[in-house]
């Protein structure tokens, strides 16, 4: 079984379609599932994710909300539950308090906080102290420089970073931006991933169930 993780904003396309979502992936035996935390400067997505992250920002939720449904998602599905993303998100959910009630997260602009999961670049891949994240979930290694759904192909990037993490650690590399298909999962797990991210890709899809069940299927 392929190890895949889907990115999936919190409450989108609306509260229903999001657990219906969350049903669907957990029936598929999906490894995890990443819940991007809506920011107001979510400077490293593209404009896929900034948009989603307005419209679920101008809805809005509460931190009492986010806390019950959380600790739903975390006692009720198989697939490892992780949070992404930036401090200011971050700090305002507390998360810190909700620790035992994730896998991992993901900060995209801050270190330190627990359960964090290492986010790889080729210019960090032989800097980064990666015995601060000995215990981490893995390590999400980008396939190139960009900006999240702005990849019309899949870089190669990634596979210098996985060489350089894989011989100073044994931490499993997850390759995230730019991954679309099976094909791309299959590409990078050739090219020595443990495992994929789909975020963008996935993300174009939920506006139809049907099509979305389809997508699903077809990356197994």
């Amino acid at each position: 079984m392929k190890k895949i993780v889907i990115f999936l904003t919190y409450l989108y396309p609306n509260r229903d379609d999001f657990f219906k979502i969350l049903d669907l992936l957990d029936k598929s035996n999906i490894f995890g599932v990443e819940i991007g935390l809506p920011d107001e400067n979510a400077y490293l997505d593209g404009d896929t994710i900034k948009d989603i992250n307005k419209k679920i920002l101008k809805r809005g939720f509460s931190l009492e909300e986010f806390e019950k449904d959380l600790k739903y998602i975390y006692s009720k599905y198989n697939f490892k539950t992780i949070l992404m993303g930036y401090k200011s998100s971050i700090d305002k959910l507390n998360l810190n308090k909700l620790k035992n009630y994730y896998h991992g997260i993901i900060v995209v602009d801050k270190t330190g906080y627990d359960k964090q999961i290492p986010l790889i670049s080729k210019e960090n891949s032989e800097s980064i102290n990666l015995e601060e994240y000995s215990n981490s979930l893995f390590a999400y290694v980008m396939s190139g420089s960009g900006k999240t759904g702005s990849f019309d192909k899949l870089p190669d990037e990634y596979i210098k970073s996985i060489e350089n993490i894989k011989s100073r650690s044994n931490l499993e590399c997850f390759v995230g931006f730019g991954i679309k298909n099976k094909e791309d999962v299959e590409q990078v797990i050739e090219n020595g991933a443990d495992g994929a991210i789909i975020g963008s890709s996935f993300l174009k899809k939920t506006t139809n169930f049907e099509d979305l069940k389809e997508y699903v299927n077809n990356l197994f």
